[in-house]
């Protein structure tokens, strides 16, 4: 099992490296994967050495919108899973215990 990132300039050089992931969804800029398209924003991600800010369906959160829109916004965890939430769900998954 590999290591998560040390930081956004590793992560995006690995995505940029997942050539036939690009090629098989026809994305020609990796950057747009960084940009959430609902809400404009760059994705928060949680990188080596950060503490995860909580847990999403019982596996420690790794990424999520800004904003997202709406009131909600989506949360992916170490497992690959992501969930829409409202704000008040997203509060109490960050809520330090």
């Amino acid at each position: 099992m590999g290591k998560p990132p040390a930081n956004e300039q590793e992560f995006r050089d690995f995505v940029s490296r997942q050539t036939a992931f690009l090629q098989q969804f026809q994305i020609s800029d990796s950057s747009q994967l960084f940009i959430s398209e609902r809400d404009g924003k760059p994705y928060k991600v949680v990188y080596r050495g950060d503490r995860s800010p909580g847990q999403l369906l019982g596996a420690p959160i790794v990424a999520w919108e800004q904003d997202g829109v709406n009131g909600k916004r989506f949360v992916g965890n170490t497992l690959g899973a992501v969930k829409e939430v409202s704000e008040d769900e997203f509060r109490q998954l960050t809520k330090a215990p």
